[in-house]
């Protein structure tokens, strides 16, 4: 993710943390790089319809 657009998102999820709201972008990258950029960045919730995809993804988090 380019560094403008990474502290784009840093902003808005500081920013609705702040004021106690969960963050959930539409329309984003559907792939386990990009949901990787957004549980980085602290993200509340993936967007996805690759359910398989996401829960493999997610497993993968929970074995390390």
């Amino acid at each position: 993710m380019p560094g403008e657009e990474k502290e784009k998102l840093q902003n808005i999820v500081t920013k609705a943390h702040q004021h106690g709201r969960k963050v959930r972008f539409w329309g984003a990258p559907d792939n386990a790089a990009f949901w990787r950029e957004l549980r980085g960045e602290g993200v509340d919730l993936i967007n996805t319809d690759d359910l398989k995809g996401v829960r493999e993804f997610l497993q993968q988090l929970e074995n390390k």
